[in-house]
C-alpha cells in the first residue's frame, strides 16, 4: 500500500484537481441536500383499530381480539402486541422487531393476518383500520380560527389544504378535529302522527330518492353516450320540496312536516382550539427525505396567497418545523465553522505558520469531501449528522499532522522536499493505516447495533468513519503534496541534529548515545539529501533565513518533548502512581455524574396528556382542557396554547406517541416565552391540576430526544381475572408514588364504560309485532 501511495504522489496536478473537486461537490452537497431536525426511524409501529358497535368489552375481547391475536401470532416480524379492549372498540398497537428494516413487506404479512382473522369475526363488526406510518410527522400545523360556525372553518381548511396537497413535497395533509356535517331532518312528531307518517318509512324514502344510480350508455352516431340520471339530492332546497307519501296515497313537501338544515355532525367527536378560539386544523406531512426548509418556504407561499380570500378566516402557526430546521442547522454550522477556526488557530499557534497552514487546509478539505460522499450515498443533514462532524473535527487532524510533522522534520534535515514527502509517506503509511483501523473498529459495533436507539444514532458512527477514513487518504496523498508546496526548511540549532534511522528520519537528540551509534550508518543512506548538508551531521544548517518564528517554534517543542521524555523514564514510578491515582479519582468522581442518554431538546414547548375517567363525556372532558387552558393562557410564561379534545395532539415532534381518539382524553401544546421557564411551567401545571381536577390524570412533559417512549419506567401486570389484576394495579400505583423522584404515576387500566341494559320482553313485543331489532332502532 505505501508503494501504491508514493507512485500517486508524482501526479501533483491530479492529487490537487481530484481534491478541489471533491470538497467542491460536499460544498454543494453542503447547501442543497435534504435538511431535518432529526433522523427518521423506520416503520416499526402500528395501530390497529377494530369497531364492533354496541358490543361490551368482554364479547370484543372474545369475538375480535383473540382472533386477531391468534392470526398476528403467526407473524414472525411480530415482537409486541399491546391490546385494549373497550366497549364497542378493539385498540391493538403492534411493534415489529427491532432488526426489521423491509418493514414494507411486515406490514404486508400483518395485513394477510388481519384478513384472515376478518373471517372469523362475527356480522357487525366494522373493517379493521391499520395504520403503520405513526413515525411521519406533521412538520406544519396550521390552526383556522376566526368563525364560532364550525362548518365555515372546515371549508376553509379543505380550500387550503387542496392548494397545499398540489406541493410536489407534500405527502398529505390531515384534517384535525373535523367535525364533519350531516342534514338534519327535525320532524314534528305530532304532525308527523297525523299524517301517518313514521321516522322509518320517513328515512327509507328520502334514502332512496337521493342515490348515485347509473343510467348505462346509449349508442348515437358514431358515440358512445353515457346517460346520466340526476338521482341525488344536492341542495337543501331539493330536499325540503321532496314528496313525503301518506298512507292515504297523497304526498306532501317535506319541509311541512320537518325543518332540514345542515349542520356539524352530532355527538361531535372531537373538538380544537387555539388560544381560546374554536378552531379546525390542518397537519402538513411531508415526503420522507426531503428538503424542510424549502418545504416551508413553499408552504408559506401558498399560504400568503390564499389568507385575503379565505378572510374573515384567519391562519396560525401552531408549530412550523420548518424553523426551528433551519434555527438548529444554522446554530449547528456555526458550531462547525467555530471548530474549525479553533482547530486552525491551536494549529497555528503550536506548529507555526507553515505548518500550521498545511494542516489547517486539510480539515475543511477532509470535511466537505466527507460530506460528498454522504451526501452521494443519501445522506440527510440533521443535528445528528452535523454533530458528529463536530466530534470528528478533533479526529481528523491527527494523520495529517503526523504526516506533516515528518515531512518539516526531514526538510529541516536537508532533503528535498520530493524525497522528504516520499519517504514520509513511506514510513507512515502502514503505522497510520494501522492506527485509523483500530479507531474505525472501535466504532463498528454502534454502526452495527440494531434497534429504535442505534437508528437515531447511527449518522454519529457513519461520519465519524467516513470522515476518519477520508483523513486517512488525504494524509498519505493531499498532505505530502500541500507540504512540497508551502513547507520549508527551518534553522535546527547544532544540539537537536541528530542521526537518521533506515528510512532517513534523523534522531532529534533525545538519547546521545543512540545518535552517536547511527552517526556513521545514517550517513551512508542519506543518498542526495546528505549532499544538501555542509559538513557533518552536527553542523547545523540554514536553509531559510527567514523561517525564524518557525525555528523557534521547533525549537521549543523539542525542549518540551526533551522535558517529557526525562520525566517519564527519569521518574517512572511517580508517572505510573499518578495514572493509578487518576483512574481511581474517576472511578469515585462517577457518582456525580448524572447518566441519561438522550438530552431533552431545546423547544420551548410543553405537551400536556389530561385524561379523564373512562367513560367521561366529551363535553366534560372539555370543560376540563377548558379549564386548564385558561389558566394556562393567563401564565405570565405561556406564549400560546394549542387544544385538542378528543384526541392526542398531532405528531409535530418525531418522537410523540399518537393516542387512540376516545371522548375521555385531551392534549394541549403550550409554548413557553423562553427554553428556561419550560421547567417551572411543568411543576406549576402539575400542581393547577392536582388542585384543581383531582380527577384527571396529567402526564406533563417537554420534548425529549431518542426513541419514543411511553415513560422511562413501566410495569406490566398479567393475568386473567380483571378484578384481581385492578387490585395489584392499584397497590403498585400506591407504592411507586411513595418512591421519591417519581412523578405522573398511572394505571392504563380502564374503569369501564356506563352501560344501561334494556332486557326485552320477546313475549310482549311479539304482541305488538315488534322484535328485538325493531325495540333496539327505536332505541
Amino acid at each position: 500500500m505505501s508503494a501504491a501511495f508514493e507512485a500517486l504522489l508524482v501526479r501533483r496536478r491530479l492529487i490537487l484537481a481530484t481534491t478541489a473537486l471533491l470538497a467542491l461537490t460536499g460544498l454543494g452537497s453542503w447547501l442543497t441536500m435534504p435538511r431535518e431536525e432529526d433522523p427518521q426511524f423506520p416503520h416499526r409501529d402500528g395501530s390497529l383499530v377494530t369497531v364492533f358497535p354496541g358490543a361490551d368489552a368482554l364479547t370484543v375481547e372474545r369475538l375480535v381480539l383473540e382472533p386477531i391475536e391468534e392470526h398476528l401470532a403467526e407473524v414472525e416480524q411480530i415482537d409486541n402486541i399491546f391490546s385494549t379492549a373497550r366497549s364497542g372498540v378493539v385498540v391493538q398497537h403492534i411493534e415489529l422487531h427491532d432488526g426489521v428494516y423491509d418493514t414494507d413487506t411486515a406490514w404486508d404479512d400483518v395485513r394477510a393476518a388481519i384478513d384472515a382473522a376478518r373471517d372469523e369475526f362475527p356480522a357487525g363488526v366494522l373493517e379493521p383500520d391499520l395504520d403503520d406510518d405513526l413515525v411521519s410527522q406533521e412538520a406544519i400545523v396550521y390552526a383556522l380560527v376566526g368563525s364560532a360556525d364550525p362548518l365555515v372553518l372546515v371549508d376553509a381548511a379543505e380550500r387550503v389544504k387542496r392548494e397545499l396537497v398540489s406541493i410536489r413535497t407534500v405527502k398529505r395533509v390531515n384534517l384535525l378535529a373535523e367535525p364533519g356535517e350531516q342534514v338534519i331532518v327535525e320532524y314534528d312528531d305530532a304532525t308527523a302522527r297525523r299524517l301517518g307518517v313514521d321516522p322509518e318509512r320517513l328515512g327509507a324514502q328520502l334514502g332512496a330518492r337521493s342515490r348515485i344510480v347509473p343510467g348505462g350508455m346509449v349508442h348515437l352516431g358514431d358515440k358512445a353516450v353515457t346517460l346520466r340520471p340526476q338521482t341525488e339530492m344536492r341542495t337543501l332546497e331539493e330536499i325540503r320540496a321532496t314528496p313525503v307519501l301518506l298512507a292515504s296515497g297523497a304526498s306532501v313537501p317535506l319541509s311541512e312536516l320537518a325543518r332540514v338544515r345542515l349542520a356539524p355532525a352530532e355527538p361531535a367527536a372531537e373538538i380544537m382550539r387555539w388560544n381560546g378560539e374554536p378552531a379546525v386544523g390542518l397537519g402538513v406531512v411531508p415526503q420522507d427525505g426531503l428538503d424542510r426548509v424549502a418545504l416551508g418556504a413553499e408552504v408559506r407561499e401558498r399560504v400568503v396567497g390564499l389568507e385575503a380570500e379565505l378572510a374573515p378566516v384567519r391562519l396560525e402557526e401552531v408549530t412550523f418545523q420548518p424553523d426551528l430546521v433551519s434555527d438548529r442547522l444554522s446554530e449547528l454550522t456555526g458550531s462547525l465553522r467555530l471548530g474549525i477556526f479553533i482547530v486552525a488557530l491551536i494549529l497555528f499557534v503550536a506548529m507555526g505558520p507553515r505548518l500550521g497552514l498545511v494542516v489547517a487546509m486539510v480539515v475543511p478539505l477532509v470535511t466537505f469531501g466527507s460530506m460528498a460522499l454522504f451526501a452521494g450515498a443519501g445522506g440527510i443533514l440533521h443535528q445528528v449528522s452535523i454533530a458528529a462532524l463536530v466530534i470528528a473535527l478533533g479526529m481528523l487532524v491527527d494523520n495529517a499532522i503526523v504526516m506533516a510533522e515528518n515531512i518539516q522534520y526531514r526538510l529541516d534535515r536537508g532533503m528535498p522536499a520530493a524525497a522528504a514527502a516520499a519517504a514520509s509517506v513511506r514510513e507512515l503509511a502502514a503505522p497510520l493505516g494501522t492506527a485509523t483501523a483500530t479507531t474505525l473498529a472501535a466504532f463498528v459495533p454502534m454502526l452495527v447495533s440494531k434497534g429504535a436507539t442505534a437508528d437515531f444514532t447511527r449518522s454519529i458512527p457513519t461520519l465519524i468513519m467516513l470522515t476518519l477514513a477520508v483523513s486517512y487518504v488525504f494524509a498519505v496523498l493531499v498532505t505530502p503534496v500541500l507540504s512540497e508546496l508551502i513547507l520549508r526548511p527551518r534553522r535546527v540549532s547544532p544540539s537537536d541534529a541528530g542521526s537518521e534511522d533506515a528510512d532517513g528520519v534523523v534522531d532529534g537528540g533525545m538519547d546521545d548515545r543512540l545518535a552517536a551509534a547511527d552517526k556513521e550508518g545514517a550517513a551512508r543512506r542519506l543518498g542526495t539529501a546528505a549532499e544538501a548538508v555542509d559538513g557533518d551531521l552536527d553542523t547545523a544548517v540554514v536553509v531559510d533565513p527567514d523561517a525564524e518564528h518557525s525555528a523557534a517554534m521547533g525549537e521549543r517543542s523539542l525542549r518540551l518533548a526533551r522535558w517529557i521524555h526525562g520525566l517519564a523514564l527519569g521518574r517512572p514510578g511517580w508517572v505510573l502512581a499518578g495514572a493509578v491515582a487518576l483512574l481511581a479519582l474517576s472511578f469515585f468522581a462517577i457518582r456525580w455524574v448524572d447518566f441519561k442518554f438522550f438530552p431533552a431538546a431545546d423547544r420551548p414547548t410543553v405537551v400536556v396528556d389530561l385524561d379523564m375517567p373512562e367513560g367521561s363525556h366529551l363535553e366534560t372532558t372539555d370543560a376540563a382542557a377548558r379549564s386548564l387552558e385558561r389558566a394556562l393562557l393567563e401564565h405570565p410564561d405561556v406564549a400560546s396554547v394549542a387544544t385538542f379534545v378528543g384526541r392526542s395532539g398531532p405528531k409535530f415532534y418525531y418522537n410523540l406517541r399518537t393516542r387512540p381518539a376516545s371522548p375521555h382524553r385531551a392534549s394541549l401544546i403550550a409554548e413557553a416565552r423562553s427554553i428556561d421557564a419550560v421547567p417551572d411551567l411543568i411543576a406549576w401545571t402539575r400542581e393547577i391540576v392536582a388542585r384543581d381536577l383531582p380527577a384527571a390524570s396529567l402526564v406533563a412533559r417537554r420534548l425529549e430526544q431518542g426513541p419514543p417512549i411511553d415513560a422511562p419506567l413501566e410495569v406490566r401486570v398479567r393475568g386473567h381475572d380483571l378484578g384481581d389484576m385492578e387490585q395489584v394495579a392499584d397497590r403498585l400505583l400506591a407504592a411507586m408514588r411513595e418512591v421519591e423522584g417519581t412523578r405522573d404515576v398511572r394505571h392504563d387500566l380502564g374503569l369501564g364504560v356506563p352501560i344501561m341494559r334494556f332486557e326485552i320482553d320477546d313475549a310482549a313485543a311479539a304482541r305488538h309485532g315488534l322484535s328485538r331489532a325493531d325495540v333496539g332502532r327505536v332505541l
